[in-house]
Formats: C-alpha cells, structure tokens, sequence
C-alpha cells in the first residue's frame, strides 16, 4: 500500500526509511560515538546527505533490484524524456494504442446506457410493467461511478439555442470518472477525422489526439520540474488507480444484475405471433471467448475486431451520440408497440444491451487498464527517487494485481484475469476457429448488405424531397 500525503508522521517516517536505504547504497558511514541526534535531526542529515551524493551520481545510478525497493511515496520522479516517450506511446497511432482504445470503450458506455434508457422507458410505456423502470434504476445506480450522464433532453424553446443537453438521471448521484470534468471524461463526441486535409494535404493530426493527451495528463498528473539541473516530471497514479479500481467495482456490482435481468427475460410466456417469437426469446449468458484474439501478437485493431459483432451498431462512422437515441432502438420499440410480426424480441433486446456491457464493454475496458498498468509500472522502474514495485497497480487488498500476469497480456473474463484459453480449450480452439472465421464473414457480408439498402433508400428519399 502506498503512504498516504494526509498523514504526515508516517510520510515522514518512511522518507526517513527511504533515505536511510538509498543513502546507505551510496555509502553513507556514521560515528557511533558521537550523541544521537533527534528524530528530526537524524530525518534532515539524511535527506541531505542523500541529496549531494544522489546529485553527484544522478547519471549513473541504476535501477535497484526488486528486494532494494524503497518503500513508495505519493509520487515518483522520472526523467522527461523517459515521460515524454511514455505520454507519447499512449498518445499516437491510435489502432494500436491501450488508450484510444480505452477512450473508445468509456464512448460505448455511454451509449448503450443511452440506448439501454431508451429501450426500458419504452418497454414500460408499451407494457405498463413498472418493473422495467426498476431496471432502468438500478442500472443507472450501478454505473453511477462511472458516469451519470446517460440521455437528452429536448431544448427548451424559451431559451436561446437548439441543441440538446445532457439530463442526468440519477441526480443524487456525484459526477461519475467520465462525466463532464472527470478524471476521464468522455462526454464529448469523437473527433471528426479524416485521412487529409481540405486542401488535400495529409493530415498531421492522427485521431482523437488532443483527447489522449488529456486523458493522460489527467490520470497521471505529470508536473514538470528541474531537479538538481535536470529536467524531471514528477507524477502520480492516484487517479489511475480509482479509475482502474472503479470499473472493477462496477464490473462486480453489474455481474447478480445481469443474472437477474436474464432470469426476468427468459421467464417471459410468449404467444403465438409476438412480435420477437419463441426462437429468440433466450438472453444468451455465455461468458466471452479468451484468447481467440492474442493482442500482444496479431495487434489491438485485429484483437478489437473480437467486439465488433457487438459493436458494429456504434462503430459508423455517423456519431450515435448525435442523436436523441439510436434509430434501431426506435424502430424496435415502435414495431413491439404495433406488433409487426419480423420484429425483434424487445426485451431480449434490452437484455443484450446490457449483457453486453457487462461481458465486453467493461471487460475491453479492464483490458485495456491492465496493459496501460504494465507500460506505467515499466515507466516507473526508471523513478529517480522513490521506487514503487506496486506502482500503477491496483491498491484495493481484494483486487491484487501483479506484474507478471499483465505481461501475459490477460483478458478480463468472469471477474478474473484469464491468461489460458477459455472457455474452449487450447488444443481444441484451432479447429473450432475457421468455424468461427466463417460466422464472421457470413455476418459481415449480411452487415454490408443491410448497410447498402439503408444508404440506398436514404438516397431515395433525398432525392424525392428535393
């Protein structure tokens, strides 16, 4: 556990510990015949001594090995450029990058909530079964942490503008970490990119770059400064640990709410003719495959493309975040409210809404935050002064992390991090996945198709508006 800054005497304390061990390895010697000085005392010759020997051999001092770490203070001290190549890794070429794919998993959040509201206002209001509000409730209780800012209001025709704002559904509720000004805010809309320029010119800035480097200034709170002549950047991972430790609690939380949603839906007595029919009235409850896609082989675009089957409704390259709500929810309530027959089931629906979040969008998420955790905690081997082998590391006693499992690059998969084949075994899975390959193919083709009759009637009706 690291030291807490809110208590000085034990901050104090382990300065004291963490000089004497570092002034001892640069040779620090004492005359046991002369009188003992105070606490205070024997605390500021130490921190002194180890400040003119570390100043005179700042250049050539080595890393300890793991048994000479020093016991960790709030922050650690490294080199800039040793920051600025860490800040930079998590800040460009974003297709392979823990970051953007970070950020990109905190926008899904926010939309299935958004969509996941929608579609329970909606069933209850088809329905008149207050449980579905209760649903609605308790899901937004349980990701409040996170973010409370999940629909849109309509803009009030008395005020000035036309646009719409955010409502917050939980209004007790504190901001969550990715709310407006959180620790990891990703209320704003992606950036627009393109590959050039208006002019035609290529474009210098890659996607969502200026959100990155926010993301990690936040989370780490770099700090410049010069320390002895030398420039340095002192940062801290406080906030990446609450971040870290905070989908992990969601996680938990979401996992008996899931069940129950599960169990509610497919306890639903269908007739003859409902819109959704018998075949798809099942919520599936399978965990996620692990290890069909390694990432630290084959790349984060390919080992992404794992989700898209579950994703592929938010991945255009239209905003979802645009609009009042996704136009596929829409349509589904509205053909369960008129009873078209071809109409999918709309609880099942709303079940895989949030199954979904549960089983891929906060599993990519904790992913994601064990592979930053390890490129932190190699960064932080390099700290001048105070060496944290925990550091970037979860400090929740029931969440224990080590080293050695995020070098494996795990996958988050029923609340542990897996890094074996499940739930397929290993020597099974090279059969099993050409099988796999062809669903994937098979549904891509009947994606792309759905996709071109859309785009076709939207040009038609343009066309005939004009």
């Amino acid at each position: 556990m690291k030291l807490s800054i809110r208590n000085p005497t034990v901050v104090f304390f382990g300065l004291t510990c963490l000089t004497s061990i570092y002034a001892q390895g640069l040779g620090e010697t004492s005359d046991p015949s002369e009188a003992e000085p105070s606490f205070d005392e024997q605390a500021r010759n130490k921190i002194q001594a180890f400040k003119q020997r570390y100043k005179d051999k700042a250049s050539t001092l080595a890393v300890p090995e793991e048994n000479e770490w020093a016991a960790p203070g709030e922050d650690i001290i490294v080199r800039k450029s040793a920051w600025d190549k860490f800040a930079t890794d998590l800040t460009t070429d974003p297709p392979n990058n823990p970051m953007w794919y970070l950020l990109r998993a905190s926008h899904l959040l926010r939309y299935f909530s958004r969509d996941a509201e929608a579609m329970a206002h909606g069933i209850w209001q088809n329905t008149k079964n207050v449980k579905w509000l209760d649903f609605r409730d308790e899901y937004f209780e349980i990701i409040s942490p996170l973010m409370t800012e999940f629909t849109w209001e309509q803009p009030d025709p008395k005020k000035s503008g036309n646009y719409f704002q955010a409502k917050h559904r939980t209004p007790t509720a504190p901001p969550g970490l990715m709310d407006r000004a959180g620790i990891f805010d990703s209320s704003f809309s992606p950036d627009p990119w393109n590959s050039t320029l208006p002019n035609g010119s290529p474009n210098p800035y890659t996607r969502d770059t200026f959100a990155l480097k926010v993301a990690v200034s936040k989370l780490f709170q770099p700090k410049p400064e010069e320390y002895d002549g030398q420039p340095v950047v002192f940062i801290n991972d406080s906030r990446f640990d609450l971040l870290w430790t905070t989908v992990k609690q969601v996680y938990d939380r979401l996992e008996p709410f899931t069940k129950k949603l599960a169990e509610a839906v497919n306890k639903e007595k269908w007739k003859l003719g409902d819109p959704g029919g018998s075949a798809t009235k099942k919520l599936d409850m399978r965990p996620r495959q692990t290890r069909e896609f390694q990432r630290e082989k084959e790349g984060y675009e390919s080992y992404y493309e794992k989700f898209w089957e579950e994703f592929d409704a938010y991945d255009e390259q239209q905003d979802p975040s645009k609009s009042l709500q996704s136009h596929w929810v829409f349509g589904l309530l509205m053909g369960h409210k008129l009873k078209y027959p071809n109409t999918t089931n709309v609880f099942v629906a709303y079940g895989i809404l949030v199954t979904t979040v549960y089983h891929s969008v906060l599993a990519l998420m904790m992913d994601m935050l064990a592979d930053i955790a390890l490129k932190a905690n190699i960064l932080a081997r390099k700290s001048l002064v105070s060496i944290d082998p925990l550091w970037a590391l979860p400090k929740d006693p029931d969440f224990e992390v080590d080293v050695s499992t995020l070098e494996k690059y795990p996958e988050w998969t029923e609340g542990v991090y897996m890094t074996w084949w499940y739930p397929i075994p290993e020597a099974l899975f090279p059969a099993v996945k050409p099988i796999f390959q062809k669903q994937r193919e098979e549904r891509q083709k009947q994606y792309d198709r759905w996709k071109q009759e859309r785009q076709a009637k939207s040009k038609a009706l343009d066309k005939s508006n004009s």
